[in-house]
């Protein structure tokens, strides 16, 4: 499989874009952004939903000319106006979620997506298969992480810079989040998928698995 991610910045907007773009969000991505407690936050939230309905309509659009994914790649999206955003919002499948909060169409079973957001990106990979998705920024490694959590192999790579480090978790996380087994499946160092990372920049790395 070719794996397709998806990525925006809406850190940037103001306080009245966040109010617009929340106004014509889904019930539960409004729902979802009143529980957090400060903007960024909120935003980031929000933004994953338009970002959503944006790569919906990429992938159904793509489909439709049966274009395929050539290779991995990143996807950069800019912002929709507000009313491209509500349209797009409207004809997106409903998002839920499982009982290990992993999100999913109700509609369309048959498309598989999941979403993540760090920093100022919020990122989204959609296939025909169960995936996962993390995005960090460059974290400092740390000895007693890496011995409880890392194979020899992965520790090996991971004491040589903070950037091996950073992304070798963020595929840890990723395939956390394509099984639903939470921080148990790292520590035992058992979690299936075949993983792909992007630097998005110096500082962030997004990785995948499916």
């Amino acid at each position: 499989m070719k794996s397709l991610i998806y990525v925006t910045e809406p850190i940037a907007w103001t306080e009245e874009e966040f109010a617009s773009y929340e106004r014509i969000s889904s019930d539960r991505r409004r729902r979802k952004a009143e529980k957090l407690k400060n903007l960024p936050d909120r935003v980031r939230c929000i933004g994953a939903g338009i970002l959503l309905a944006q790569a919906y309509a990429y992938e159904k659009n793509r489909q439709m000319i049966r274009e395929p994914a050539e290779a991995d790649s990143l996807i950069w999206l800019p912002r929709p106006s507000v009313q491209e955003a509500e349209r797009l919002v409207r004809e997106c499948p409903t998002e839920a979620e499982d009982g290990n909060g992993k999100p999913y169409f109700l509609e369309k079973e048959h498309i598989f997506f999941n979403l993540s957001h760090a920093g100022s990106f919020v990122c989204c990979c959609m296939a025909d298969k169960p995936v996962g998705i993390d995005v960090e920024c460059i974290r400092s490694r740390k000895e007693s992480v890496i011995k409880c959590c890392f194979t020899p192999e992965e520790a090996g790579l991971a004491m040589e810079s903070d950037q091996y480090f950073t992304e070798i978790w963020t595929q840890k996380e990723a395939r956390c989040k394509l099984s639903g087994e939470g921080i148990g499946g790292i520590l035992q160092n058992h979690l299936p998928g075949e993983v792909r990372s992007f630097w998005l920049n110096d500082t962030y790395v997004v990785s995948v698995a499916y």
